[in-house]
Order: structure tokens, then C-alpha cells, then sequence
């Protein structure tokens, strides 16, 4: 290597560190021939708040936004550089992590002390009119240099230092300062302030600057060991709340007076003032804040999709401890949240009178700083879906529900289900009691409690009704013995898809059932596989809970021979022996029957009234009896095991004395001959 090249690096090296940094001045429009003080930038870094007298030598408060990489021309905010006189100083601006406050110090004639401390609320793009912070934390002294900690709980400010005589400390021509934090109280209230400790207050301290972390304070010093006249010196509290001796920041602190240091939440770019102007340099790994994330977007109200002011509560997930209450902008509905590695953490979101909104952000492996944008909705009401289900079957009913105030019990709401389902639109913010109600069915009634925290905007809801119901007894028994049989009872209600099932398991003595059948139905009764016995035959197998008994007794014939059973629901077109279609149901009992009885022999006995002449009727039974025996074969029943017979009007077995008993003669029997 050239030996003129290496003494010049060798000499570069030698340069004190805040030669070598990468200190830059703002190029204009930020920094003019006038002097720029004081800068602050919120979180995301794109917003900057500055103080200045570039309007005719007054100090003023001025705007710039980061755009495209560049900062935009900056704009006076009105709203506070108007508020006092012409000769009113104001100074020290610090917007609050969130970018909705704004804190600062000023000389209005309005309060407590010569320069008391000061805020401004952002509405919109524009500030409000400036408020006093109050007398807990201004005095008749000087307040000066406000800043807030990320989690809205700690305000840091200075007061002017004095001797035991209360004459004002300098070092030269600098005035001497103490830093003074104030915390939040549970109730939201300031509480009286107090120094910092050594070794951050050594006597001549000024423009401190809580970091997004919370834990790492950058403020200006004139200190042993210093570079110049209010070096930029930083430190970190432990979880213990003590301070570390504070390090000077070598790579920006130059031999004039370093002060008024801000830091984005990304940590990676410090901002301060040296020779009136705003410079810019790159942050050495070893002096950033812990690594953070930043968490915006607007909370709003998700129905009219507006703005809404809400609170932000931030806990440890571990622990639960609440870490933060913030508040976020009602204006705009904006909110920002800075998050230090190392926790997880839960965020609740939430309105009086609205729904409350959870996410979670796990950092304990945080390896860089990243930004994230979330939108929010609350909900003023709540969506109860009711669905209206029978209890036995599961079906959907048409209901009506009432709805009450728990409190007062008014009623407040009226509506009808359809298909078994309704909607409720409910304020969030009260109990209700709902009621169902439906034709035959047995009143419920459930709550809904909205009084709470609410989570989600649709609450679904079964209400399961109990249909009105009698005891029923239906008694299967053997026709000769009178002994009980197990055989399964089907019950088929005739107006909805229920099937109620008793078998040997639904009683404790064979053939005795009890059962409980809806007021409002009828149910076709039908028994089922008979082993050895014929099958249940009724001309109308229906029961009824208006039945006046309310009892069925069920004989069955055991199978052998000479065993008759009546075929009740055998019908023919008048005077043809052509079936109807009515009868397929029964004669599907036979079929089963013959089937599962492989070796069963039957006649097909087929009976007329006495109306017409005795040769007609005769002729007309034998061709019924041969149309049950062709549908019987057609399902393949052999021939041999059936035998079709007339009987014509031969075998009444009522007189034939009317229409009723006439109707009783007209039958098909199905006798055993052989088994």
C-alpha cells in the first residue's frame, strides 16, 4: 500500500468519532438561515414538529411530512402560534408515539408560572387550541422540554436547577437544568412530579427524550467527561427502575451545544440540534433502544364506518398486568401502538356502549423493527341469530321471540322466525332476556348478556323448544294368551319427519309401552317383525293424544293353522276387483310376512256384502282373491304356497243391516292352512 495512502487512513482513524459519523444537516426547506429547534417525529418517522422564529424572530411551532423520501415545506400550526400574544415564547415541541398529542412549553398569559407546559390534540390534520397540563406539574417557575413516554404513563420535563440560595445554576452562559418525570395515577390523573435520580441529574441536564422502548433516555448534559458545551448522553432504567450511568453518544456529540435528541420507533436515525440547525445521523447498533414494532390504522365504528374515539389497553399475556391505557384520536379514529420485544402481548380495544376488539403480537423473538397496519371495527349493536329448533327432532319452528330489558323487564322487541331463524339487532351495553314461543310448544327463555365485554358482533343462538306432549300407553300382547310380547312398536307422526321407536329396551315388562306423543299429532302405529305371529292389521292404525283412553291394546295372532287375519287395508274400485293403489301398503305386510316365514301356506279369502246377486258377488270375490294372489306372485311368492277363494256374501260376520255393517262384510282374510 501506498505510505502516503496508509498515514492518511491512519489519521482518519484518529479523528474523534463525531468527525467520522455521518452527521447531516436537514437541507432546506427544514433548516433555513433562521434557526430550527427542538425537532420531534412521530413513531412511523413522518411526521416532524419543530420550533423556529423564521417568521419575524417570534418562536413558532412549524409542520413537515415526510413524502416520497423528502420532507414537505413546513407549515406554522396555527392553532397553538396563535393563541397568546406577539412576544409569547413557544418552544420544546415533543408529539406524543401515537401522533394524536402534542406537547410543549410557551409563555401564555393564561398560566401558572413564566413558561408553564402545554398540549394540543390533533383533529384531523389540523391542532386544537392549546390546554394547560395543570398545576400538579406547572409551577410559578419554569416547566420546559415535555416529552411522553410510548405508553402515554410518564411525562419528563425540566425545571430550571438552583443553589440553596434558589439562584439559577449556569456553566458558563448555559442555564442549568434538572429532568423531572410525572406519572399517570390509576385514575388518569398527573401526579406530582419528582426528579430523576443520579446519575442522571447531576446539576445541569436539559431536553430529555424517552425512546419508544420506555427504558432508554437520551437528554443533553454538561457533565466531566464531554466532548462540549451539552453533549448528548444516554441511558437505560432496569426492570428494577434504576438508571444506568449515562454513555455520551460520541458519534453525534459535537464540541457545540448537542440537544433535543428524537428517535423514531424504528431506533435506527437520531435527529438533534447543533448550530441552530436539525441534523440527521445513523445510530450505532450498541446506543439503539430496544427493538420495537409499531402497530396503526384507524378504529371505527362498523356501521357507519366513521372514526371513533376508543381506549387501547395493552397487558403482558404472561402475567396479565396492564402496560398501557392509551388513547386514540376520535377525530380520525388513528391510533398507534409501539411494542418492545422480549413480552407477548395481548391488545384489547375498546368503547363504552361498543363491541371490544382483542389481537396478539408474540415478540419474544423480535430480530428487526417492523410496521404493521390494522384496521378496526367496533359494533354499537350485537347480531343475536335465534335459532328456533324442535327439541325431539331437531327440525326448525316457526317461533316468536320476545325480548326484554333485564333491567325493568321492558319489553323492546317483537319478531317472528322464519324457517326457524331471526336475526336480532341488540345494543351492546344492556342484559336481555329473550323469550320463544310457538303453537304446541312448551315457552323457553334464555339471556343475553351484552352488558360486558363484548368480543363479537354475532352471537348465535339455539333455542331448543319442548313440544306439549300426553302420556300414551300402548299394550302388544298375544291374541290367545293375553301375555305380552317384545315386539317393536313404530310410531310415524303423520305431520313431520318424527319416528318414535320402542323396543324391547323402552319397558321393564315385555309388550307394555309408555310414551309421551305431541298434543297437536297424529301418529300411524305400526308393529314390527312379529316372529311367529301375523301382522298388525287396523283400518285406522292412527293414535292420538286426544284419544280419550289414550291407550292401545294390540292383539296378535300366533301363526299355526286355522290362524285368520283380517287384511283391514285391501281396497277395490267399487264393483271391479282391480286394487287400488291404497292397498300396496298392506299387501307389502304380506310379502314380508311370507318371507320370513319360508314354509307358510295361506288362502286368500275374499268376502262381498249382499248387495247384487249372489252369482255376481260370488264371481267378484274370486277375482278379488286372484288379484291379491297375482300381486303377491308378481313379487315372487310361488304359487304353491298360496290358494286364491271367493266366498261371495256367504260368511257375514255382521248382518248386513247397513252401510257400516255392509262395509265390515266386504274383506279380504289371509288364513293359515299350512306352516
Amino acid at each position: 500500500m501506498n505510505k502516503n495512502i496508509y498515514l492518511f487512513l491512519l489519521c482518519l482513524l484518529c479523528l474523534p468519532t463525531w468527525l467520522r459519523a455521518q452527521k447531516q444537516p436537514l437541507p432546506p426547506p427544514i433548516n433555513t438561515a433562521a434557526i430550527e429547534y427542538a425537532p420531534t417525529v412521530s413513531a412511523d418517522g413522518r411526521t416532524m414538529i419543530f420550533e423556529t422564529n423564521r417568521n419575524n424572530g417570534k418562536w413558532e411551532l412549524y409542520v413537515s411530512y415526510l413524502r416520497d423520501g423528502r420532507w414537505t415545506n413546513p407549515e406554522p400550526i396555527d392553532s397553538v402560534n396563535m393563541y397568546g400574544g406577539d412576544t409569547d415564547l413557544i418552544g420544546g415541541p415533543s408529539i406524543s408515539y401515537d401522533g394524536n398529542t402534542l406537547y410543549f412549553f410557551a409563555s401564555f398569559k393564561d398560566g401558572y408560572g413564566r413558561e408553564d407546559i402545554y398540549y394540543s390534540r390533533r383533529i384531523g390534520d389540523r391542532w386544537s387550541k392549546p390546554k394547560n397540563i395543570g398545576p400538579v406539574i406547572n409551577t410559578p417557575a419554569y416547566e420546559g422540554f415535555p416529552c411522553i413516554s410510548a405508553d402515554g404513563k410518564t411525562l419528563y420535563f425540566i425545571r430550571e436547577s438552583t443553589d440553596e440560595d434558589g439562584d439559577i445554576l449556569t456553566r458558563g452562559d448555559a442555564i442549568c437544568y434538572r429532568i423531572f418525570a410525572a406519572e399517570k395515577g390509576k385514575d388518569g390523573q398527573w401526579q406530582k412530579p419528582y426528579p430523576l435520580p443520579m446519575p442522571i441529574n447531576l446539576g445541569c441536564e436539559k431536553a430529555p427524550r424517552i425512546m419508544s422502548d420506555n427504558v432508554t433516555l437520551i437528554f443533553s448534559s454538561i457533565r466531566e467527561g464531554g466532548i462540549g458545551e451539552f453533549d448528548l448522553y444516554l441511558s437505560r432504567r432496569n426492570e428494577e427502575g434504576d438508571w444506568s450511568n449515562p454513555v455520551l453518544m460520541d458519534f453525534a456529540s459535537t464540541p457545540e451545544r448537542d440537544q433535543f435528541a428524537s428517535v423514531s420507533a424504528s431506533g435506527d436515525l437520531l435527529y438533534f440540534v447543533t448550530n441552530n440547525d436539525i441534523y440527521t445521523v445513523p445510530i450505532p447498533p450498541k446506543f439503539r433502544q430496544n427493538r420495537n414494532i409499531t402497530i396503526q390504522g384507524y378504529i371505527r365504528d362498523g356501521e357507519s364506518r366513521q372514526g371513533i374515539g376508543a381506549y387501547v389497553n395493552v397487558y403482558d399475556a404472561e402475567t396479565t398486568e396492564q402496560l398501557m391505557r392509551l388513547e386514540n384520536n376520535p377525530s380520525d379514529g388513528r391510533y398507534t401502538v409501539v411494542l418492545s420485544e422480549g413480552k407477548r402481548y395481548i391488545i384489547e380495544v375498546e368503547k363504552q356502549g361498543y363491541t371490544v376488539y382483542f389481537f396478539e403480537f408474540d415478540l419474544r423473538k423480535l430480530d428487526k423493527y417492523q410496521e404493521f397496519e390494522r384496521d378496526i371495527e367496533l359494533f354499537r349493536t350485537a347480531d343475536v341469530h335465534v335459532n328456533a329448533i324442535d327439541r325431539l327432532i331437531y327440525e326448525p319452528l316457526n317461533a316468536q321471540i320476545l325480548v326484554t330489558k333485564q333491567e325493568g323487564e321492558q319489553q323492546i322487541a317483537r319478531q317472528q322466525t322464519e324457517n326457524g331463524r331471526t336475526t336480532l339487532k341488540l345494543p351492546i351495553g344492556a342484559s336481555y332476556r329473550l323469550k320463544v314461543q310457538a303453537d304446541n310448544y312448551i315457552d323457553t327463555s334464555f339471556v343475553i348478556d351484552l352488558s360486558r365485554k363484548v368480543r363479537y358482533n354475532v352471537v348465535e343462538k339455539d333455542a331448543i323448544l319442548r313440544p306439549e306432549t300426553k302420556e300414551y300407553e300402548i299394550v302388544v300382547k298375544d291374541l290367545e294368551t293375553g301375555e305380552g310380547l317384545p315386539f317393536t312398536v313404530v310410531l310415524v307422526n303423520r305431520s313431520r319427519d318424527e319416528v318414535i321407536t320402542l323396543d324391547e329396551n323402552s319397558s321393564n315388562t315385555p309388550g307394555y309401552y309408555k310414551v309421551h306423543i305431541r298434543e297437536s299429532d297424529e301418529y300411524e302405529l305400526e308393529v314390527r317383525n312379529p316372529a311367529g305371529y301375523a301382522f298388525y292389521s287396523d283400518k285406522n292404525p292412527v293414535i292420538s293424544a286426544k284419544d280419550a283412553t289414550r291407550k292401545k291394546v294390540i292383539e296378535l295372532a300366533p301363526l299355526k293353522i286355522g290362524t285368520k287375519l283380517t287384511l283391514n287395508n285391501i281396497y277395490f274400485e267399487t264393483g271391479s276387483a282391480e286394487l287400488s293403489d291404497a292397498s300396496e301398503r298392506e299387501l307389502k305386510k304380506v310379502i314380508e310376512l311370507m318371507r320370513r316365514n319360508p314354509t307358510l301356506k295361506i288362502e286368500l279369502a275374499a268376502h262381498t256384502d249382499d248387495k247384487g246377486s249372489e252369482a255376481f258377488n260370488q264371481r267378484l270375490s274370486q277375482a278379488r282373491a286372484q288379484s291379491v294372489f297375482n300381486y303377491l306372485k308378481k313379487f315372487g311368492i310361488p304359487e304353491d304356497r298360496m290358494v286364491p277363494k271367493g266366498y261371495g256374501e256367504s260368511q257375514p260376520i255382521v248382518p248386513n243391516d247397513s252401510d257400516e255393517n255392509r262395509a265390515k262384510n266386504r274383506r279380504c282374510e289371509l288364513i293359515v292352512i299350512a306352516i
